[in-house]
C-alpha cells in the first residue's frame, strides 16, 4: 500500500511545474479568473496568447462553434511560429 501512495504522491508532483500563483485577482472576483489572467499568470505573449484564449473558451462566445474556434487557434499558432521564425531569421513578412 505504501508503495502504491508513494508512485500517486510521485506522479502528482509532476504538475507542479505548471502551477503558478495567479496574478490580478482582487476585489470581490478571487474565485474567479479571465482568460487574460490565466495568459498573465503563466506570461504568455499576445501572439500565442490569442490562441490559447480560442482554445480555453472554444464555442461559448456566441456565433462560432468549437471547430472554428480550434481552427482559428490552430491560424494563430502558425503565425506565432512564423513571427518567431522571422525574429530568429532577422527578416520581416508583408502580406498583401
Amino acid at each position: 500500500m505504501n508503495e502504491i501512495l508513494k508512485r500517486i504522491n510521485d506522479k502528482a508532483d509532476r504538475g507542479v511545474k505548471y502551477q503558478r500563483k495567479a496574478v490580478g485577482m482582487l476585489g470581490n472576483n478571487k474565485d474567479k479568473m479571465d482568460v487574460y489572467t490565466v495568459l498573465r499568470t503563466f506570461e504568455v505573449e499576445s501572439d500565442p496568447g490569442h490562441a490559447v484564449k480560442k482554445i480555453l473558451c472554444a464555442g461559448t462566445r456566441g456565433g462560432k462553434d468549437k471547430i472554428q474556434d480550434y481552427e482559428e487557434a490552430i491560424t494563430a499558432l502558425i503565425r506565432t511560429i512564423e513571427i518567431e521564425e522571422e525574429k530568429i531569421n532577422g527578416s520581416t513578412k508583408c502580406s498583401d
